[in-house]
């Protein structure tokens, strides 16, 4: 926090001291606002700043590694060497103190932070005034330092100074009253002023978005905070505007914005349905499909997982309109595609894609197998495809039978998931499970692996959106798009993926406590753990809805070996329907034990 406050400051300014001379920067405080950075003039080198720079240089690696005694000493250490190595009343000094302030008020210590702040101030007011971009900075992070220990009114009032020195010095359009400004309104709403908060809020956004080059990563944070109020205040149709407008700041980044630009166009989705909009939910996801066909490529995992977010969605907005009559003729005189071919056409899309990425993680070397990234990948991969097989087996009218029948809140209300989705009773009566094995084994879930919920795959079974609980376990259409035997091959491609993947993931992690293999950057033990629970959880579904089919195959005569061969005897299916028994078995065993 203290290097990007630093940095920012340092970019914030229109010129730079560079090639002033060192006693330019040490005058007393002058009635002109101080906007340069003091820290850009070339001090004399001696022992102690060598020192303090490598201290300061380790202290930000330590604390970015999470290992904050060790960050804390360094920041000490170069606090202490600014003191020995620049004569009283430099900029250096002031700055360590407030680097090793901002360290100590991240880990809450609020006491000591608050007084090394105050030293920081006195050292720059004599030395600068209070119109200069350190010491306004610094004042700030004063302000946040009450706020995160609790006094909001010393917080507000704090941050009201800091909000009148930057107008003086920076003027209304610039980013660092905007900062500022934002600020303030957060707290304000947290003293209980909800609408003066995200009133400031939202005028600080708009700032940047007026400016000449914007800064869409924080563009992003602010307008998502904004939306998230409007949905804690019980208005998420307010939400929907700052979400739109974060999108299109969005559309054309790269990199990480893009991943941010994902989350906010799923955000934007969850707050349409929630609020009973789910034509412009399907909207919305379609354009989230294209920017993300753009940016990662057609066969990219998160574009499979976008197909079929918006198949999901489509299917939902085909079963509001069937409530619909009125809504269902107009659809029906509009040329093209219905809404199930067209949510057919994107679980395919979807299988595609899927198949090909777990098809393509399963290969090793002529030495070794897959390496780890590429395991974990698989196991998203096989997850993914289940969830459009079981999508294909919907659409081919073999749906859930336990599904709930999704209600929608009517427009600009907002209900609960609990509330909308209405009672799922779990039950059929071709498994001798019922239902029963695969609620026993939601319920191991938690006990081998607690974190799983946490990190489930992305395009999953199922996700909240607000007021409806959206899945691939929804209603069957009312005019099924899809053959049976498509949606039996399907699922029975989808069971061996997930078999094959569940194989490949445990035997990582037996390399990895073996000490053979490690897990790739970023990724836990715990979430590897998590992944194979949801994928035995996946299996699971895709097994009973293959059951499912191969009763309608024979309920309908459309009999086949392997569901592919039509004539063969009924035998076949039987012996089929067999060995699926036996899988979800041993599946559902491996969980409950």
């Amino acid at each position: 926090m203290a290097a990007w406050l630093l940095a920012l400051g340092a970019a914030a300014q229109a010129t730079a001291l560079a090639d002033a001379p060192a006693t330019q920067q040490a005058r007393g405080p002058s009635s002109e606002p101080q906007t340069n950075n003091p820290l850009e003039y070339d001090p004399v080198t001696n022992e102690h700043t060598a020192k303090m720079t490598l201290a300061r240089t380790a202290a930000l690696e330590f604390y970015n590694a999470g290992k904050y005694a060790q960050a804390e000493a360094k920041f000490r250490e170069a606090a202490a060497e600014a003191a020995l190595g620049f004569p009283p009343g430099d900029p250096h000094i002031a700055s360590t103190k407030n680097n090793l302030a901002e360290f100590l008020r991240n880990t809450g210590r609020w006491d000591e932070a608050e007084e090394l702040y105050k030293e920081a101030l006195e050292l720059l007011d004599a030395s600068y005034g209070p119109k200069h971009w350190l010491y306004v900075s610094a004042l700030q992070n004063l302000a946040l330092s009450y706020e995160a220990r609790g006094d909001l009114a010393a917080g507000i009032a704090t941050m009201e100074r800091v909000l009148g020195l930057r107008l003086d010095m920076f003027g209304p359009r610039h980013f660092l009253y905007a900062d500022s400004l934002f600020a303030l309104g957060h707290m304000l709403r947290k003293s209980g002023k909800l609408v003066e908060g995200v009133k400031l809020m939202n005028e600080a956004a708009c700032i940047l978005e007026e400016a000449e080059k914007v800064q869409a990563n924080v563009v992003l944070f602010w307008l998502t905070e904004i939306a998230g109020c409007h949905v804690a205040d019980g208005r998420p149709d307010l939400a929907v505007g700052p979400l739109q407008r974060a999108l299109g700041h969005m559309g054309s980044e790269k990199g990480d914005e893009a991943a941010a630009a994902s989350a906010v166009n799923e955000q934007l989705i969850d707050v349409l349905v929630g609020t009973g909009r789910v034509a412009e939910a399907v909207a919305a996801a379609e354009s989230a499909l294209a920017a993300r066909r753009k940016m990662f490529g057609d066969t990219a995992l998160v574009v499979a997982q976008s197909e079929l977010r918006v198949a999901q969605l489509e299917l939902l907005e085909e079963h509001v309109r069937q409530q619909r009559p009125a809504a269902a003729a107009a659809a029906a005189a509009v040329p093209g595609p219905s809404l199930p071919l067209r949510a057919l056409q994107h679980a395919e899309a979807a299988s595609r894609i899927a198949t090909f990425t777990a098809d393509e993680c399963s290969r090793g070397t002529l030495l070794a197998g897959p390496p780890s990234d590429k395991v974990v990948k698989r196991l998203r991969a096989a997850h993914t495809l289940g969830s459009a097989a079981k999508m294909v087996a919907t659409l081919a009218g073999v749906a859930d039978p336990g599904a709930a029948v999704p209600t929608l809140p009517a427009p600009g209300s907002f209900a609960s998931g609990r509330e909308a989705a209405g009672p799922a009773s779990k039950s059929s009566s071709w498994w001798p499970f019922g239902g029963r094995a695969k609620s026993d084994a939601a319920d191991a879930k938690s006990k081998k692996a607690p974190t799983a919920e946490a990190e489930a795959p992305a395009g999953g079974g199922s996700s909240s959106s607000g007021g409806v609980t959206l899945s691939t376990q929804l209603p069957a259409p009312a005019v099924t798009v899809a053959e049976l035997p498509l949606a039996d091959r399907r699922l029975e491609e989808a069971a061996s993926a997930l078999a094959g993947a569940a194989q490949a993931g445990k035997e990582l992690m037996q390399a990895v406590a073996a000490g053979r293999k490690q897990l790739p950057a970023g990724v836990s033990g715990d979430e590897v753990a998590g992944l194979l629970v949801e994928i035995a959880l996946q299996q699971l579904d895709v097994l009973e809805r293959l059951g499912l089919v191969l009763q309608a195959r024979v309920a309908s005569g459309q009999l086949g070996a392997g569901g592919s061969a039509p004539g063969a005897a009924n035998s076949d299916v039987v012996a089929r329907h067999r060995r699926v028994l036996e899988q979800q078995e041993r599946v559902a065993a491996e969980l409950l034990g």
